[in-house]
């Protein structure tokens, strides 16, 4: 498995825009001020969005860590990512504990800190993942 595999798995992929938490997605979890409800959307363009958002969730959760994000195994790296795809820069911004704990490379406390949130009672099967990969660096079996 690698980051982006586990995203789309996570995220699915629908060709019609549903309604999420945060208005309408479409493709894996596109979500954006123009997508409407009944919008739908090829395969490829799905595709393409993916790789220009999961590029940017890239960005944030980088920013986010900050120095140590080259240090950062490549499961943990992906775990990153994943919240940053799902919450965007200005909700992960608020996980200052975790960054923190990631920042000194205290992965029990980071991943405690993921399931002590929002987050984790939205999408607690996904949060339970990540928190997972955050506190083993192992790809989750199932």
């Amino acid at each position: 498995m690698n980051g982006q595999e586990f995203t789309k798995k996570n995220e699915d992929c629908t060709l019609v825009a549903q309604k999420d938490t945060q208005g309408y997605a479409i493709g894996y979890g596109h979500n954006t001020p123009d997508v409407k409800a009944g919008d739908t959307c090829t395969q490829a363009q799905a595709e393409a969005w993916f790789q220009y958002d999961y590029t940017h969730a890239i960005q944030t959760a980088s920013s986010l860590a900050g120095e140590v994000w080259d240090s950062i195994d490549d499961v943990r790296r992906a775990a990153l990512i994943d919240m940053a795809y799902e919450l965007g820069h200005p909700r992960l911004s608020n996980f200052i504990m975790m960054f923190a704990a990631v920042k000194s490379e205290a992965w029990a406390t980071a991943a405690s800190e993921c399931l002590r949130s929002a987050y984790a009672i939205q999408v607690p099967k996904r949060a339970k993942k990540v928190a997972s990969m955050l506190a083993t660096g192992e790809w989750p079996t199932a």
